[in-house]
């Protein structure tokens, strides 16, 4: 499925809670451009569940005023007030998510 951001997406079903972490530690690597860990990395998001995990690496972590977290790359955009759901609404979720993430990496 194409999504309207960058992201790195790997299959972890069945695999053991060590090659979980190869994985991560490679994703990390491959969005930091090869810096080597345990340097502080760049900006980004982590979902997880029992069969992928994504790494979404962020320029900022607000648009217009709106806080963007890993919930709002799972679908749930939180607003304060009236205004902030308007801006989201008018600017729809998949722009909201995409100004949010670092367009130089992969």
């Amino acid at each position: 499925m194409e999504l309207p951001f960058p992201n790195l997406a790997v299959d972890i079903k069945g695999k053991t809670a060590e090659k979980v972490y190869k994985l991560y530690l490679a994703m990390i690597s491959q969005l930091d451009s090869g810096k080597s860990l345990p340097s502080a990395p760049e900006p980004y998001n982590l979902l997880m569940t029992d069969h992928w995990m994504m790494v979404i690496p962020r320029a900022r972590d607000r648009y217009q005023g709106i806080s963007i977290n890993a919930l709002g790359f799972a679908g749930l955009i939180l607003v304060k007030n009236d205004e902030q759901l308007e801006t989201v609404q008018s600017v729809g979720g998949s722009r909201l998510l995409a100004e949010v993430c670092r367009q130089d990496v992969f």
